[in-house]
């Protein structure tokens, strides 16, 4: 899902470390791009797909 964001966002992830809990990212984009808006396009983007894929992981984080 991330490699997806990152090509329609024209981002490029140069290294990905996936832990349990959290993902490292080592990304390069275009410099109009702030880091923190590049985080939140990415955050955004992978929240609501997994909660559209996964609707059940709402009801459990947010109750």
């Amino acid at each position: 899902m991330l490699q997806l964001i990152a090509e329609q966002y024209a981002f490029r992830i140069l290294a990905m470390e996936v832990m349990p809990d959290y993902i490292h990212l080592l990304l390069d984009c275009r410099p109009q791009f702030l880091i923190s808006d590049m985080i939140k396009i990415m955050k955004g983007n992978l929240a609501r797909r997994l909660f559209l894929d996964h609707p059940e992981l709402k009801s459990s984080l947010w109750g």
